[in-house]
């Protein structure tokens, strides 16, 4: 039960999955938007080329949405390579993480980090399948590892993050009631 424990290295894969959930999070509306026009763009091209449709202009539409979302992709992963270079680049350290019912606790020895945040005080907790991201404030987000956690600790993190954020804490495991 608790405390819940966890170690393990920050990966570079990780950090950009967070990375590109976040930017989904962030422009919903428009990736909802842009994935449909994308894909109709391809369809009324095919549609141009084999004769069955003679205006062009759907397929620019899908071919605009398109090069937002590579230049969009592009800026993260500039963003990712700038991180790497930053002297406060946290990837590849080692993280202690310890979990209580109220707190958690975050140790980057390496780097001299010792945190401790009321859960209560968490701005917010998305659940991905294989890390949790722990929002602080806006600026502040630590990326937190399943790979070293049991199922039951998961389900008892789940729980305590749900009774304890409620609406805060957004997870695709999670059962409604």
């Amino acid at each position: 039960m608790w405390p819940v424990q966890t170690e393990y290295d920050l990966r570079l894969g990780t950090y950009r999955q967070a990375h590109y959930y976040s930017l989904v999070q962030r422009y919903r509306l428009a990736f909802l938007i842009t994935v449909p026009a994308v894909f109709l763009g391809i369809a009324f091209l095919l549609m141009q080329l084999t004769g069955l449709l003679n205006f062009a202009f759907p397929i620019y539409i899908g071919a605009a949405c398109l090069v937002w979302f590579l230049f969009i992709a592009a800026r993260v992963e500039k963003n990712i390579r700038l991180y790497l270079k930053s002297p406060d680049c946290l990837l590849g350290r080692h993280f202690k993480v310890r979990f209580s019912p109220d707190q958690v606790k975050i140790i980057v020895e390496e780097k001299k980090i010792y945190v401790t945040h009321p859960l209560s005080r968490l701005a917010a907790v998305f659940e991905l399948s294989s890390f949790y991201m722990l929002y602080v404030d806006g600026e502040q987000t630590y990326l937190v590892s399943k790979e070293n956690l049991s199922p039951e600790q998961q389900a008892l993190l789940r729980s305590r993050f749900a009774e304890v954020l409620d609406e805060r804490f957004v997870s695709r495991f999670r059962k409604e009631s």
